[in-house]
């Protein structure tokens, strides 16, 4: 019997979603979601910190 490759699933023991391969590679993901998300969320706040300011600008010069 050949070893099975150790994957997270539902059928698997909890103990194989452990190894360190698995977990670097969760970490990785991890990371390049929350990067993603990080990015997103500063440009959607630099695009409405700048429309906002313009919008008081505008107002103040009336």
């Amino acid at each position: 019997m050949s070893i099975p490759v150790m994957e997270c699933g539902v059928s698997t023991l909890p103990l194989d979603c452990l190894n360190p391969r698995h977990l670097c590679r969760v970490f990785i993901i991890f990371l390049n979601v929350f990067r993603t998300f990080c990015f997103l969320a500063c440009f959607c706040f630099t695009l409405v910190a700048h429309v906002v300011t313009n919008l008081c600008m505008i107002i103040n010069a009336k």
